[in-house]
């Protein structure tokens, strides 16, 4: 559980999945995104919202 909250913790700190699955030991990145895939769809849902939240001034 602890393994998962730290990698949990880095993605959404920015760290790029490559890293962190280097860092977990992971052979390879897809490893990581399989394991963690919830995480990345939740930064991708914030990343979404910051870009609709934008208003444009005309």
């Amino acid at each position: 559980m602890l393994r998962h909250t730290h990698a949990s913790l880095l993605l959404a700190k920015g760290m790029s999945v490559d890293s962190i699955s280097r860092r977990l030991g992971h052979e390879d990145s897809q490893i990581t995104r399989q394991i963690y895939l919830h995480m990345t769809s939740e930064l991708k849902r914030q990343e979404e919202e910051k870009i609709d939240s934008i208003r444009l001034i005309i």
